[in-house]
């Protein structure tokens, strides 16, 4: 901006003459949509919600794996340490 052009000089009139054109030669917004190729495409909010209620159920599940598999390791190291405190009890 330093060399005293004025803004609309410096921009290219052609390009943006295109663009409105192209932008004009485009169907609205709402027409696209309502084409059957990407109406079939487009998923209901039940399917939506049950996709998400499949994917945090399967989380659950694995969340609970993994905290049962934790508790059975908690309890083998708890177990290992009151072995060697009390030894008498791993000897019998």
């Amino acid at each position: 901006m330093a060399s005293g052009v004025p803004l609309l000089e410096q921009l290219d009139r052609r390009s943006l003459m295109t663009r409105t054109k192209i932008n004009r030669r485009r169907p609205a917004a709402s027409k696209r949509r309502r084409s059957p190729k990407n109406f079939m495409k487009r998923k209901t909010f039940a399917q939506v919600s049950a996709a998400i209620f499949e994917l945090m159920w399967k989380t659950l599940i694995q969340i609970s794996a993994l905290a049962k598999f934790i508790c059975k390791l908690v309890r083998e190291a708890l177990n290992i340490t009151y072995m060697i405190q009390n030894p008498a009890i791993s000897e019998a």
